[in-house]
C-alpha cells in the first residue's frame, strides 16, 4: 500500500520498450541529499557494495585526500542505509591520479577502479584491480585489457552486477567526438576484450560519462551534453541494448525531472535491492557535485552470477577487404591511401587495392588524395564484417566548392570551441599546406533563434576563431578570408531543434587553386 506522497509520484516515470517488453523507472520520493557524505569540495563518480551497506566515491581536491588538496581525487568510503556513517579517505593508489570507482566483483572482496594523469604533455588512462576489505582497498594491480588506450583527463565506468560486461566512458582513436562509451567483455577464457565503441545511437560528438549498466544487462543509463533535449549542463538518459553486438540500442530517452534539472546531473546507478537511485548533482549542493538519492520501482531482471576478473591476452583474426575510394561530387573512382589507426597499431594501405586487417575492432581512418580534402571518420567492426569492399569518399578542392566543416562545433551561444574540434581543423591545416595555391574564403552561420543583430555578431566571431587558429599554425593571412552570415543563409527551415542544429555551422568555399 502506498502512502498519499508515494501515489503523487506515480505519473513520474520513464518506460522504455525493449525486444523483451518494457521496462520501466518509476519516482517514489522527495530527492535526498546525503549530508553525511557530502562535502564543501566536489562528489564525483561511485560505486554501490553488493551488499547495499556501503559506497566508494570520489571527492576531489579534498585537504584530507592523501596528498592533501593538490591530490587530484581520492577514494572515500562510507556507510549506507536508514542510517548513513561519515565518509572518510580510503587507501589511495597514488596522490598523482585521479582516481573513481568503477564497482566490485568477487562477492565484493575485490574492486575495480580507475586511473587518470596528466603526464608529459599526454592524459594517460589506466584501469586497476584490488582486493577491499571494510573501506580499504590493497594490492592494486594494472587490469590487461587489450589496446586499451584512453587520452582523455576524464574515465569513468561500471562493471556489470555478474562481472561479465565493463562499460567506460573515455576517448580513444575511435571516439566520435570527445568522450565516448565503450564495453569490454570478460571471455570464457578469463581474458578481457578490447574496447569497443557502443556507436552512434549512444555516442555523440560531445561527452558522454559515467555509464552505469542495470543488473538485467540491456538498460543503460549515463550522462551526457550532446543531445538536444537535455535541461542543463549534463542530463541522465537510459537506453536498452537491442542485440548481442552492442551497438544497437533504443534512442536515449531523458529521465526527466526531479533527477534531471537546469544543474549537472551524472553517476546515476541503482541500489543492489533495486528500492533507490542515487546520482550526483550540482543543483542545490554544498560544493560543486553532491550525492543524492531518490526512492524508485523498476523491474529490471538481475543476472548476478559474479565472476572473479582475470587478466590475459586477446586472439587475432584476419580480415581481408577491398578499399575503393571515390569523389564524392562526380563518385569516380580516385588513387589516394588510407591510415587506419586501432588501439593496437597503425596501418598505411593505397587505395584501390586489398587490405589484409590484422584485427577485427573500431578504427579510426584518415583519408589522403591528392586535390581532395583529407577526411577523418570511424570505421566500425560491424562496417568491416557487412561488406568485401569499404568505400570511402573526399571532396575534390575545386574553385567554387563550398565544404563544411561537420565536427568544428561551439558551445550554444558562444564562440568557444567544443572539445574535439582541432581534429578537423587539422585537416584544413595540413589540406592548405599541401596545396600552396590554395585561398579559402570562411563563412559563419547560426541558426535563426535570438536577435538577428547578435546572430550576426556571433557568426564573425566564431569566423575569427577558426581564422586565428589556421594563421597560429603557419598559414598565411593572405589565403584566409572569411566573415559571418548570422541566421540568413540557413541549409534547412528552422522548423525543428535538429533543423536549426545543422544551420549553426561554419564552412569554407575554395576561391582560387
Amino acid at each position: 500500500m502506498y502512502s498519499l506522497r508515494a501515489l503523487l509520484y506515480l505519473s513520474c516515470s520513464i518506460v522504455i520498450t525493449m525486444t523483451k517488453g518494457q521496462q520501466t523507472l518509476e519516482y517514489f520520493s522527495d530527492i535526498e541529499s546525503l549530508d553525511s557524505l557530502n562535502t564543501s569540495y566536489n562528489e564525483g563518480p561511485f560505486s554501490i557494495h553488493p551488499n547495499g551497506q556501503s559506497i566508494l566515491y570520489t571527492v576531489l581536491l579534498h585537504p584530507q585526500n592523501v596528498g592533501g588538496n593538490f591530490n587530484p581525487g581520492d577514494l572515500w568510503s562510507a556507510g549506507i542505509g536508514q542510517e548513513f556513517t561519515k565518509g572518510t579517505p580510503s587507501a589511495n593508489v597514488d596522490p598523482d591520479r585521479l582516481i573513481t570507482p568503477l564497482g566490485f566483483v568477487n562477492q565484493g572482496k575485490m574492486v575495480l577502479f580507475n586511473t587518470t594523469v596528466f603526464d608529459r604533455g599526454v592524459y594517460e588512462g589506466k584501469v586497476l584491480l584490488g582486493d577491499y576489505e571494510q573501506g580499504v582497498i590493497t594490492n592494486p594491480r594494472k587490469l590487461d585489457i587489450p589496446y586499451f588506450n584512453n587520452i582523455s583527463e576524464h574515465q569513468s565506468g561500471s562493471i556489470s552486477a555478474n562481472g561479465q560486461h565493463l562499460v567506460l566512458s573515455m576517448e580513444s582513436t575511435s571516439s566520435y567526438g570527445v568522450e565516448d562509451l565503450y564495453v569490454c567483455h570478460l571471455q570464457s577464457d578469463g581474458s578481457w576484450s578490447s574496447p569497443k565503441n557502443l556507436g552512434y545511437r549512444i555516442n555523440t560528438a560531445f561527452q558522454e560519462y559515467t555509464p552505469f549498466l542495470a543488473s538485467d544487462n540491456e538498460t543503460l543509463f549515463f550522462s551526457t551534453n550532446g543531445r538536444d533535449d537535455g535541461l542543463g549542463s549534463f542530463d541522465i538518459y537510459m537506453s536498452s541494448r537491442v542485440d548481442e553486438t552492442w551497438q544497437n540500442w533504443t534512442t536515449p530517452k531523458n529521465i526527466g525531472a526531479p533527477v534531471n534539472t537546469n544543474g549537472s546531473e551524472t553517476s546515476f546507478q541503482l541500489s543492489p535491492d533495486g528500492v533507490y537511485a542515487y546520482f550526483v548533482s550540482t543543483t542545490d549542493s554544498d560544493g560543486y557535485g553532491d550525492i543524492k538519492r531518490i526512492r524508485i520501482e523498476s523491474d529490471f531482471v538481475a543476472d548476478t552470477a559474479d565472476i572473479v576478473v582475470i587478466e590475459v591476452k586477446q586472439k587475432l583474426e584476419n580480415y581481408d577487404r577491398y578499399l575503393q575510394l571515390v569523389n564524392q561530387e562526380t563518385l569516380e573512382v580516385i588513387s589516394g591511401n588510407i591510415e587506419m589507426t586501432s588501439e593496437s597499431k597503425v596501418e598505411k594501405l593505397n587505395i584501390p587495392g586489398p587490405a589484409s586487417i590484422e584485427l577485427l575492432d573500431d578504427y579510426q581512418v584518415q583519408i589522403n588524395a591528392e586535390g581532395f580534402l583529407s577526411k577523418q571518420q570511424l570505421l566500425t567492426e560491424k562496417e568491416i564484417l557487412d561488406s568485401d569492399t569499404l568505400f570511402f569518399s573526399l571532396e575534390p578542392l575545386e574553385v567554387g566548392v563550398t565544404i563544411q566543416l561537420k565536427n568544428v562545433l561551439f558551445y550554444q551561444g558562444t564562440s568557444n570551441f567544443v572539445e574535439g574540434s582541432s581534429k578537423e581543423l587539422s585537416l584544413v591545416v595540413s589540406m592548405l599546406e599541401k596545396n600552396p595555391d590554395v585561398k579559402i574564403e570562411l563563412a559563419g552561420h547560426t541558426d535563426n533563434v535570438g536577435d538577428p543583430v547578435l546572430n550576426l555578431e556571433l557568426s564573425n566571431e566564431r569566423v575569427k576563431v577558426v581564422r586565428d587558429y589556421l594563421l597560429s599554425k603557419g598559414i598565411g593571412f593572405q589565403r584566409i578570408g572569411g566573415k559571418g552570415y548570422g541566421g540568413g543563409q540557413p541549409l534547412v527551415p528552422n522548423n525543428s531543434e535538429s533543423n536549426r542544429r545543422l544551420n549553426r555551422r561554419v564552412e569554407f568555399t575554395i576561391v582560387e587553386n
